[in-house]
């Protein structure tokens, strides 16, 4: 750590000296967390010494061009990370197919991956990238395609593939076709988790000839699912969920509880919980459509930002719809999106 002398010390106390040039990497750090001057922060970016610094002056660099060649060309990897996080939706796409290219930096390359929106490409990583982790992250992404997954479920060489395939299976036909030819007990497993209740599934996987883990599984899956003697219902009133109703007045947080858009009173939707919660069981998953946030990121980027793959991302959103206990805003947009899976 450089040594500060006490001329400096007073020259920065008495702002002679701008925070950005003090000796500290921390100070320096700090001080261009506030700068704006795209010529200066570009000036620390080409010039600092110190990593920390430099990416944190990418974060507020606004010209997506310069951003591009730092994602293109820089030396080191971080920088490059940095660059593309900056961009978010503004990456150029042929940018990010070329930085997909096999040998680049897997972080980089599945970084890439989580920007692009070309769905024949991720298709096509999902289905033969040498990467087994590129492939597992493009499986999140790609829209849905029963036989591209099954495919997938059925031939990959790699269990974590495989099983990321798996659990976007929803086709009896198919579950049964993936299930004969696998063999591992972890996909076997995760199988009879997502279908344990489709009855007639599991009692076809029960009698599939040469398959003795998968019958000796689906047995047990039925075994659980026998009814338990049942009490003679009590008599009472039934339970009318509510219909959902446009908002007359401004909701007391003012946002959209899925993009955090702000609302207008008018223009936005309470959902009741239970039937929110139905709304989700029947497959809403608002990483599937075009949904931003009021910055223009996608949603995919909220969790991108803190390692988080869109596949985690909406199983922890999913978790936190079963816990909750109030009703749902959305804006229109949102509600447009949800509408579509309502009974």
């Amino acid at each position: 750590m450089a040594k500060v002398s006490l001329l400096d010390e007073l020259l920065f106390l008495f702002k002679l000296k701008p925070g950005w040039r003090h000796p500290e990497p921390v100070m320096r750090k700090d001080a261009v967390k506030s700068l704006h001057d795209q010529a200066l922060l570009r000036n620390i970016i080409e010039n600092d010494p110190e990593l920390t610094v430099r990416t944190a002056a990418i974060c507020n660099i606004t010209d997506a061009t310069f951003l591009l060649q730092l994602a293109t060309n820089a030396q080191d990897n971080r920088i490059k990370r940095a660059a593309l996080a900056s961009l978010g939706p503004r990456a150029d796409q042929d940018l990010l197919q070329k930085l997909l290219e096999p040998g680049n930096n897997l972080e980089i390359r599945r970084m890439a991956v989580q920007h692009l929106q070309d769905l024949q490409v991720l298709a096509a990583l999902a289905n033969g990238d040498p990467d087994a982790e590129i492939r597992i992250e493009a499986i999140s992404r790609v829209a849905d395609d029963a036989q591209l997954m099954e495919r997938i479920a059925a031939n990959d060489p790699v269990k974590g593939v495989r099983l990321a395939a798996v659990k976007r299976l929803r086709g009896a036909e198919a579950i049964k076709k993936v299930m004969a030819k696998e063999n591992e007990t972890a996909i076997i497993q995760q199988v009879m988790k997502i279908h344990g209740q489709n009855r007639e599934l599991l009692e076809e996987l029960a009698r599939m000839p040469g398959k003795t883990t998968v019958q000796q599984d689906a047995q047990k899956a039925l075994v659980a699912l026998k009814p338990k003697k049942e009490k003679p219902p009590k008599v009472k009133a039934a339970i009318k969920i509510p219909e959902d109703k446009p908002l007359s007045a401004m909701p007391v947080n003012g946002k959209c509880d899925i993009c955090l858009c702000p609302l207008r009173a008018g223009y936005c939707h309470e959902i009741d919980k239970k039937r929110f919660k139905g709304i989700v069981e029947k497959g809403f998953n608002p990483w599937m459509h075009d949904i931003r946030l009021p910055s223009g990121l996608p949603l995919a980027e909220m969790g991108a930002a803190l390692g988080q793959s869109t596949s985690q991302q909406y199983h922890a959103w999913k978790e936190k719809v079963y816990a909750d206990s109030t009703n749902w805003i959305l804006c229109s947009r949102c509600y447009q999106y949800a509408r579509h899976h309502l009974s």
